[in-house]
């Protein structure tokens, strides 16, 4: 995920400090079994969100990213439709950030809001 970093280091500046049983992480879970792994092996309850963008921006944001990558970009433009289906389906989030219009920086502060870590 390209704006990972960006997005944790955000985090990271949270008026509450983590304590050893906070972990972020960035990625896709799509499956209650995989979603109920990862708990497992934190050993701590999850707290998940989808982070909810319109697909269009987010193929310009693919095309951007994968300029000059022919099959990759296309590979990753079919996977976004594919993902977006596969994820509103499985529903396994505890909330949602409708991100299409906020900042990296404002998602990161919605999202620790929401989970009750600002």
């Amino acid at each position: 995920m390209r704006h990972a970093p960006h997005f944790v280091s955000t985090l990271g500046e949270s008026r509450r400090p983590l304590d050893k049983r906070d972990h972020i992480s960035a990625g896709v879970i799509e499956t209650r079994v995989e979603r109920d792994r990862h708990q497992d092996a934190l050993g701590v309850p999850l707290a998940m969100c989808r982070l909810i963008v319109d697909l269009p921006l987010v193929r310009a944001r693919l095309a951007r990213r994968h300029e000059g990558e022919g099959a990759v970009l296309q590979w990753h433009l079919a996977r976004s439709g594919e993902l977006d289906t596969i994820l509103e389906a499985a529903a396994i989030e505890d909330f949602t950030v409708s991100a299409t219009d906020l900042s990296i920086s404002s998602t990161a502060k919605t999202v620790l809001s929401t989970v009750g870590w600002q």
